[in-house]
């Protein structure tokens, strides 16, 4: 289950990749919440590669992307780190699963995130909702744009 587009989003906190505290609706930006099940799989980092090779389909002068996953900080920084991914990336690792918890993505078999993403309007409310039709199968990146 995942929330739907008109409801409020769960605010995120999150440093930028400048180093600057901020929130999804503290912002001012409309932002893509994409939510990764597990780093260092193929799926993910295909999806992470996209959005580093197509930044325009993700980030506007007024959108900006977030990337969440349950994976620790120090794995997701060697993840982007070794994928050349410069944007900001949250974890959602303790308490374990809490933001994926808040948007009603948590897997709680797998324990990690479903493959979900949330466009969440400088409002805090969200304006689109693209899921993967299987946790293992990327999502349709071309909605993103």
């Amino acid at each position: 289950m995942t929330l739907n587009v008109g409801t409020k989003a769960p605010d995120i906190d999150y440093i930028t990749p400048d180093g600057e505290e901020t929130s999804i609706i503290k912002g001012g930006k409309e932002t893509w919440v994409i939510f990764i099940p597990f780093a260092f799989t193929g799926v993910c980092t295909s999806e992470l590669c996209d959005i580093r090779d197509n930044p325009n389909n993700y980030l506007t002068t007024q959108r900006d992307v977030v990337l969440v996953s349950c994976d620790s900080a120090p794995s997701q920084i060697a993840w982007v780190e070794m994928n050349g991914f410069k944007g900001s990336m949250v974890s959602d690792f303790y308490p374990h699963g809490l933001i994926s918890k808040n948007y009603d993505n948590f897997n709680e078999d797998l324990g990690c995130s479903n493959r979900t993403s949330y466009l969440v309007g400088t409002n805090g409310d969200i304006l689109k909702v693209l899921e993967a039709e299987e946790l293992g199968k990327q999502r349709d990146l071309t909605q993103y744009a």
